[in-house]
């Protein structure tokens, strides 16, 4: 699908893609921050806008209530049986 007939759906259907973008942030924000995906989380925000060609997006900030640095998770990435359990849940 090109860029101008996704733009078209978007624009003919807008309570549609509101609701939808709903269901797909709530789903992910459920899963990243209550499912426990990133670890301990102290606090979120984020702010949802419109692109010029109506499309939404999200820019989330996330606040850790852990020490983890990317050098420790890329550590844990290179672990089997960390992987495993990742893949699991």
């Amino acid at each position: 699908m090109d860029t101008y007939k996704r733009a078209e759906i978007i624009a003919s259907h807008r309570v549609a893609t509101a609701k939808f973008f709903h269901l797909l942030i709530t789903s992910i924000l459920n899963t990243m921050i209550s499912g426990g995906v990133l670890g301990p989380i102290k606090a979120y925000f984020g702010t949802a806008e419109s692109q010029g060609r109506g499309s939404l997006h999200l820019h989330p900030l996330i606040w850790l209530d852990h020490d983890m640095k990317p050098a420790d998770m890329k550590e844990k990435i290179q672990d089997v049986n960390f992987r495993d359990k990742l893949k699991a849940y």
